[in-house]
């Protein structure tokens, strides 16, 4: 199934801090998320889902991202969650 569009509730995040606000805007990982073409990309993946069957997806963006910063680190699927928790630059990009 493809993946839900996220919300735009902006009640829901009255309380959650941006990340933009909390991180330095000129780190390479900020720049380069800048620099992809998200939306081509998730065009271009999504078109592999099926939309009637199975749940939800995860969404596009997410998934590649982790993919990439994998691939980029050279670690596994449980490290790459493992730091994306704790790295505020790894979970903007």
């Amino acid at each position: 199934m493809t993946p839900k569009k996220s919300s735009t509730n902006h009640q829901e995040e009255l309380f959650r801090a941006k990340l933009e606000n909390i991180i330095d805007m000129s780190h390479e990982l900020v720049k380069a998320a800048k620099m992809l073409d998200w939306e081509a990309l998730e065009s271009h993946f999504g078109a592999t889902y099926c939309p009637n069957k199975g749940s939800p997806a995860i969404n596009t963006r997410l998934m590649l991202g982790l993919q990439m910063l994998r691939c980029l680190h050279d670690i596994s699927d449980e490290e790459v969650l493992g730091v994306w928790l704790q790295n505020p630059y790894w979970q903007y990009f």
